[in-house]
């Protein structure tokens, strides 16, 4: 029996494992091993076992095992089986169908394939593609009281890779105001190390747009003092009101703050005691 295979395969997310580089492919690589392969039965199709190992580049080292079983001998089919790609970080397991075969045909040479499962390190890898295996039959054993062969063999994967993936989505930008609310100064003239200003716990800090308008958005400051509130890349205007809103307190300085996309601009929310 000679039937041919190379299996393709690639990955769907790119966080798999620990790696130098990030290939197109996932599964791409090459590997060898050994078969063994029989008739089924009457009308039950060929099936081969095959065992190996093969170098992929996002798994590494892994070995290979799977079974794949042929059409009925008399009606049309598709063959279909299993192959698992295996490592100390985990298994990948992909399910493979080859396309439709009229009776008494030997195993295809390509299949369609799909993961269906992964643990460890690949439980979140995806994927689908085309594969084909390439069979070197060795020896052709007969056995005593049946019609049907046994054929011992190697075989060599080389997996080109599936379908290429479209990078993932960058993140999401986080960008804001972050401060702290504080009033002062609490001396004519500080004394040498005395600080000359408290937090102001409870203020309510008021966000509107550069050029006034209504209030945007409003963030209360923790016990002691600061406040953090999420806002797109722009200018605004901050503006300290009262920790107990209608209260009269001591007035707050409004500020022009502009917001870049990455990061929060940090600022001092200033309250004055008229001292």
């Amino acid at each position: 029996m000679s039937t041919s295979c190379r299996l393709q395969v690639e990955e769907l997310d790119q966080r798999i494992l620990p790696s130098v580089t990030t290939p197109a492919h996932a599964l791409a690589g090459q590997g060898t091993g050994t078969y063994v392969s029989r008739s089924l039965g009457v009308d039950r199709g060929e099936g081969a076992t095959l065992q190996g190992t093969t170098n992929l580049a996002r798994l590494g080292h892994v070995t290979v095992t799977g079974t794949i079983t042929g059409p009925g001998n008399v009606r049309s089919g598709h063959a279909w089986g299993t192959l698992t790609f295996a490592n100390s970080h985990g298994r990948v397991t992909v399910d493979i169908e080859g396309p439709l075969q009229k009776g008494f045909s030997v195993l295809p040479e390509v299949f369609s394939y799909h993961i269906v499962s992964g643990t460890g390190a690949y439980r979140s890898l995806h994927d689908q593609g085309t594969l084909t295996l390439l069979w070197h039959a060795r020896t052709v054993t007969h056995v005593r009281g049946s019609l049907f062969p046994i054929t011992h063999g190697t075989f060599t994967i080389t997996i080109a890779g599936g379908y290429r993936v479209p990078p993932p989505p960058p993140p999401k930008v986080i960008s804001g105001i972050a401060g702290v609310a504080m009033l002062g100064p609490l001396f004519p003239s500080a004394p040498a190390g005395v600080p000359d200003s408290l937090p102001v716990p409870g203020a309510v800090i008021a966000i509107e747009h550069a050029g006034g308008g209504a209030i945007i958005s409003r963030v209360t400051a923790a016990a002691d003092g600061t406040f953090a509130v999420k806002l797109p890349p722009g200018r605004y205007r901050l503006v300290p009101l009262p920790p107990l809103p209608g209260e009269a307190f001591f007035p707050g300085v409004p500020q022009i703050v502009v917001v870049q996309a990455g990061h929060y601009t940090h600022v001092t929310a200033t309250y004055r005691t008229g001292i």
